[in-house]
């Protein structure tokens, strides 16, 4: 299917894409994202069937001018990011410029390799990477 992002939120995780074939929004989560994507963005996804409804998967964007790099979240005040069990999730690039996180679980993101920059973070005091199995190295603080 393709469709048009509606909402998305990169601090929140989620967002709505807007089918073209029949016009209904759909939920995307942060770990259906194959690519970045932002409002506007026109997109192709697959239908998942979760406990709570219909939700898009496999999202990649069709636009000629992909967004590309890392996700990287403004400096705000975000104190916990979690993204569990994201199998698409291989690393963790610009996190650094999340200054006031506090705890971060990947827990189940059994396809990370690398996370970037922890020694930037002054206030992490929880790291959960339960079953991160590719994970081999971690730059941290000294």
């Amino acid at each position: 299917m393709e469709g048009i992002v509606k909402y998305y939120s990169a601090v929140m995780g989620f967002g709505f894409i807007r089918s073209s074939m029949d016009n209904r929004k759909y939920y995307v989560h942060v770990s259906g994202l194959e690519d970045l994507i932002k409002v506007g963005h026109k997109v192709s996804f697959e239908l998942f069937q979760h406990e709570k409804g219909l939700r898009a998967v496999k999202v990649k964007q069709v636009d000629e001018n992909k967004i590309k790099g890392p996700l990287l979240v403004p400096k705000n005040k975000l104190r916990k990011l979690s993204i569990q069990n994201c199998t698409s999730l291989t690393s963790l690039e610009g996190i650094q410029h999340m200054h006031y996180i506090e705890e971060i679980d990947l827990s189940g993101c059994s396809n990370l390799e690398s996370i970037d920059e922890l020694a930037a973070l002054p206030l992490l005091n929880k790291l959960n990477l339960e079953n991160c199995k590719k994970l081999t190295s971690i730059e941290f603080l000294d």
